[in-house]
């Protein structure tokens, strides 16, 4: 997860245009959500295993399950001040636009299943470190 946040924050800095005297943060910080999506009863059409490949029965691609993040927003604050400004907004909080998958299982969603993938994303977001990010290449 700290790699796909990492690559979010980048990616998302490489698009914003920064003024030359608002460029002087001592520190960002991006909000998001997370969360997941079952799907079931999908079409295993044309699905072969590859020659010499091993089979795990227990999987199955008719049921899939995912969790995504999705950046809200990323805000600085200036080395003078404690002031937060808005440096980057997602307009469309809701949309697939941003949405970032984080991992894809295949099983079917259960509560049981929820639950223990969610609490396993809790604690991989508990191990998350600040990523160090080279703004106007300074």
């Amino acid at each position: 997860m700290q790699n796909l946040l990492d690559h979010t924050c980048k990616r998302i800095l490489e698009t914003v245009v920064f003024e030359s005297n608002n460029n002087e943060f001592e520190r960002m910080e991006l909000f998001g959500k997370y969360g997941c999506d079952g799907s079931s009863g999908n079409m295993e059409y044309m699905q072969k295993p590859e020659e010499n490949a091993v089979v795990d029965d227990s999987i199955s691609e008719t049921s899939v399950f995912g969790f995504y993040f999705s950046p809200l927003v990323i805000t600085g604050f200036q080395m003078d001040s404690e002031e937060k400004i808005t440096v980057w907004s997602n307009p469309k909080h809701s949309s697939t636009a941003y949405c970032r998958p984080i991992k894809f299982l295949y099983f079917k969603e259960s509560k049981e299943n929820i639950l223990t993938e969610f609490r396993q994303t809790e604690r991989e977001v508990t191990k998350l470190h600040p990523f160090q990010a080279d703004v106007n290449g300074e």
